[in-house]
């Protein structure tokens, strides 16, 4: 009786399927929000005055705040890019330092201030949310 040899090469494999059960739902959940930031839409500002462009800059180096701004340049289907936020750093020849970046000042279609919300107020409600509440509690019992 002669022995033959079976080819092992036969083997069909199934490629990437094979994996798919080993991808965790926070890949899932990641790659999920980056298609949601690669597909948000920046609707653009009113186009302001330098002069309107310098209060505000002045405004927020004054009280140092912090601002944000939308620049002019656009991708390849005409969106505005996510805006710049952060608190000025400096400047020099028609250069603004915001934060980490770096933005031409004839390039800031608009900017504004941005109000600080403080740590506090979000977690202690104001009297007249308290008097609400106490209201509906009343009104619930009764």
């Amino acid at each position: 009786m002669e022995e033959t040899f079976q080819e092992y090469n036969d083997y069909h494999d199934r490629g990437m399927m094979k994996w798919g059960g080993f991808i965790l739902s926070e890949h899932s959940r990641l790659n999920e929000e980056g298609e949601e930031k690669r597909n948000k839409v920046y609707a653009p500002r009113p186009i302001m005055t330098e002069k309107e462009k310098q209060m505000v800059f002045h405004e927020a180096m004054k009280k140092k705040k912090r601002i944000c701004i939308q620049t002019t340049y656009v991708d390849k289907n005409g969106q505005h890019f996510p805006d710049i936020i952060g608190k000025i750093k400096g400047g020099e020849d028609g250069v603004i330092y915001v934060g980490q970046e770096q933005v031409e000042l004839l390039e800031i279609r608009n900017v504004f201030l941005l109000e600080e919300e403080k740590w506090w107020a979000s977690a202690t409600p104001s009297p007249q949310e308290k008097l609400e509440e106490r209201l509906l509690n009343q009104a619930k019992y009764k």
